[in-house]
């Protein structure tokens, strides 16, 4: 018996790292440093003396432990709620952000037709003032230059509109 037992000791000494036994030798540092060992020994002394006083002591420090518990417990429980409604407002700000990049897009569909319609202004001004250059005018070409005028004061307009409306 003595034999097996001083192989699980071995065993066991070759097991502990030597971190292990670092932290076991700076625990016995500071107990030795504080006086533990004395203290505890004193306090039984005490309570052997006085159970009831030391009994009412430890029930008052359990009690407030688990106290500090349950309190604990509920905190964390109105962290998780909180955590919830922060990620419920998470997903109400992805709306938001919805919302913009829909804004975004009709902008530069916006934008991008009135660069047509400033491009196809340009070519009716081009077509008029060619029609308009010309010395001898037939019907259809008065009737040309009225209809290309008139599309092209709805441009105008159109644009004043979109630019008035910028500032």
């Amino acid at each position: 018996m003595k034999f097996i037992s001083k192989k699980i000791r071995k065993i066991k000494n070759d097991v502990e790292s030597p971190a292990i036994n670092s932290i076991k030798s700076a625990c016995q540092k500071f107990g030795s440093h504080l006086r533990l060992g004395a203290r505890i020994r004193l306090l039984n002394i005490k309570a052997i003396r006085n159970p009831k006083k030391y009994m009412g002591s430890f029930i008052a420090a359990f009690g407030l432990l688990f106290f500090i518990c349950i309190l604990s417990g509920v905190i964390s429980k109105n962290t998780d709620t909180d955590n919830e409604s922060l990620m419920n407002n998470i997903a109400s700000v992805d709306t938001v952000f919805n919302g913009m990049r829909s804004i975004h897009s009709a902008k530069t569909i916006q934008q991008r037709n009135i660069d047509e319609l400033a491009v196809t202004g340009t070519r009716l001004k081009r077509e008029v003032d060619s029609i308009l250059a010309i010395h001898q005018k037939t019907h259809e070409d008065s009737l040309q230059i009225y209809r290309k005028a008139k599309q092209l004061k709805y441009i105008i307009d159109n644009l004043r509109q979109n630019s008035n409306d910028k500032n």
